[in-house]
């Protein structure tokens, strides 16, 4: 309990229900995401054995979360408002527990400060509002250290040594990263236990690991499986800018909460080290909180990069309570009045910056179905029969869960996953159709942006497109009036522009026809510098070769590569003519994002080029390269 004044309560219930607030706004509305509906079609199950053997094992978290939901829907309906609701809930509760954990080690100016921040900050926001692991991984590792400290801190009474127990092994079960967040602190206290202690905190520990025996197969299934990295995996290893990266998004990626943040750590530390020094226990909390929030990074970080990455923002969320903690325990002797005032203000700049400067709820922050399905339903609706719909998502049943509920169900003509890199059967289906429209919708798998070239090439004319994170939706049509598309940002033709590729004289080129017959291993290549023609990451880089080989074993790749200033690859990739086409003649397509990780814009070359490993006889017709812009939110807003 915390002691207080009846202004202070009123203050505290306030910030409860403003965090309440920012995490129940429209959240029933918002599209279920790809994480979500995953849990959701995994919540069919007969029995809770049933449950965890084919409900838990496939996932890559523990059970608590997944047991919850399936008993959760017995009593309640299965809509999206009561799926997140315990997830809101959780994240309110995270905001009242910090508070405790600050209130009584530190003091209420460093308790409001560090509350607000995850009352407000988008980054608790977002992991509140999603049904998965992350808001109760929060909520049962902080009560799990409000109840560690009070039985160190406060009196060695058996009932906060309980209520650490049973925190713990509730965050235990929670994620593998609130596992290990409690695994760390429970190791500290070992270090600074004494003699009349000792056994007692030795049997809760005892108490914490038998209670995961039974979830060990479940553990060593999953860790098995590899999770969302390593060789199938779509996660990359962090790079070395990641706790910087990691901390600007924290904080909303906004300069103007970064700037009100440190402006209020400079206040508190400037007036707290000009009234006191640093005690020793001053020190010991703060070192202490320190590691807590950096060891669970390091130890991602270093799995990631030498085993298998699973470092993201959303895992360490767990661990950042504690540097909140730390910045703003200078705090700790502020008045009432300037606590509340420093915290009213933190309140204003990030609530303002959630809302307003980063627009959070007029934006989607994670990968859309909702939208996609009423786009599919207003198609069909429209075009009936004459319209072909193509859908790819990692489950047809992730999609499917919207077009059900529709009177009567609606069904995609064609579901695509996991397609891999062969798609001549593709192209020549897709030709085939004798529909009027297609369109192309996509959420969190990654679809190659070549398939609406192919798509094009029957079905020139886009009538619709729609960007979201990580989705689109796309309508074609054949002879109808198109949407005004943005011109290409630059473009080079090999048959009309000569500057940037390097010819030889057996170059044809009259006012007739163009071509360009070659055997040797390498074409003619387009070369420039890549700040000349990249304006932003999203940019797509399209390439379009049109040929005709003399031998049908001939398999050339169309190449795309990034050189750095000394002429060292960075980044290749290839298409190769067997995967796009089954005759001797027709187009090659090559398209790259340019958002991967080597590319820095900067002092950087870009070469396109026709490689021809057979040294067969290739006749050039056209070689375009094109730079068009791309989803400006595929991976994130700014």
């Amino acid at each position: 309990m915390i002691s207080g004044t009846k202004t202070h309560y009123i203050y505290l219930i306030s910030l409860l229900l403003i965090a309440f607030l920012m995490r129940a706004w429209n959240y029933h509305s918002l599209s279920l995401s790809n994480d979500e509906l995953s849990a959701w079609n995994r919540l069919n199950a007969t029995s809770i054995a049933d449950l965890w053997e084919n409900g838990v094992k496939p996932d890559g978290h523990p059970a608590l979360v997944q047991t919850t939901l399936y008993l959760w829907f017995k009593i309640f309906p299965s809509h999206p408002w009561s799926f997140r609701l315990l997830f809101i809930v959780a994240g309110t509760l995270s905001v009242w527990i910090f508070f405790r954990i600050a209130f009584r080690l530190a003091g209420e100016g460093t308790a409001w400060l560090g509350a607000v921040c995850i009352a407000s900050l988008q980054y608790f926001l977002i992991y509140s509002q999603l049904a998965r692991p992350y808001s109760f991984g929060l909520l049962f590792t902080l009560m799990a250290y409000d109840g560690w400290s009070l039985y160190f801190h406060k009196e060695s009474n058996v009932k906060y040594l309980l209520y650490y127990a049973i925190a713990g092994i509730l965050a235990l079960y929670s994620h593998y990263f609130s596992f290990l967040m409690v695994l760390i602190f429970s190791f500290c206290g070992i270090l600074q236990i004494n003699r009349q202690r000792f056994f007692p905190y030795l049997f809760a520990g005892i108490f914490i690991a038998a209670s995961y025996i039974p979830h060990i197969p479940i553990t060593l299934r999953q860790l098995s499986e590899g999770g969302v990295g390593g060789k199938d995996g779509w996660l990359a290893p962090p790079t070395y800018q990641f706790l910087t990266d990691y901390l600007f998004y924290a904080f909303n990626k906004s300069w103007l909460v970064i700037s009100a943040v440190l402006i209020v750590i400079l206040i508190i530390w400037f007036i707290y080290l000009k009234q006191n020094k640093l005690q020793r226990s001053d020190k010991k909390l703060l070192i202490s909180w320190l590691i807590y929030w950096i060891l669970p990074i390091a130890i991602g970080f270093f799995y990631s990069r030498w085993r298998n990455p699973v470092l993201q923002y959303s895992v360490v969320i767990f661990s950042f309570p504690f540097f909140l903690l730390s910045i703003f325990y200078a705090a700790k002797n502020l008045s009432e009045h300037r606590s509340r005032l420093l915290g009213m203000f933190l309140l204003i700049v990030i609530a303002g910056s959630t809302i307003f400067e980063k627009n959070y709820y007029q934006r989607t922050h994670w990968a859309e179905f909702k939208d996609l399905a009423v786009h599919i339903h207003e198609w069909k609706k429209q075009y009936g029969d004459s319209v072909y719909v193509i859908v790819a998502a990692n489950a047809p049943g992730y999609l499917g869960y919207y077009l059900n509920q529709y009177n009567p169900p609606i069904q995609a003509d064609e579901y695509i996953q996991n397609q891999n890199q062969d798609w001549v059967a593709l192209r020549k289906k897709w030709a085939s159709l004798p529909h009027s429209y297609m369109g192309l919708c996509w959420s969190n798998q990654f679809t190659p942006p070549e398939w609406t070239a192919f798509i094009r090439e029957t079905h020139p004319v886009v009538l619709h497109k729609e960007y979201y994170l990580n989705s689109e939706t796309w309508l074609f049509g054949k002879t109808v009036t198109s949407i005004e598309e943005p011109a290409p940002i630059v473009s080079f033709n090999f048959n009309t522009q000569t500057s940037q590729f390097e010819k030889s004289s057996q170059v044809k080129n009259d006012s007739i026809a163009f071509s360009y017959t070659f055997s040797q291993e390498f074409s003619p290549t387009f070369e420039i510098s890549a700040r000349e023609i990249i304006q932003r990451p999203t940019d797509i880089v399209w390439l379009k070769a049109t040929l005709e080989v003399s031998d049908s074993i001939c398999n050339p790749h169309l190449v795309f590569s990034i050189l750095d200033k000394s002429g060292n690859t960075l980044f290749w990739r290839s298409r190769e003519k067997k995967y796009q086409l089954e005759n001797k003649s027709g187009t090659l397509w090559l398209a790259e994002r340019m958002t991967m990780k080597e590319f820095k814009r900067y002092h950087q070359i870009i070469k396109c080029y026709l490689w021809n490993p057979e040294l067969c006889e290739i006749t050039l017709k056209n070689f375009t390269i094109e730079i068009q812009p791309g989803n400006p939110i595929i991976y994130g807003y700014p």
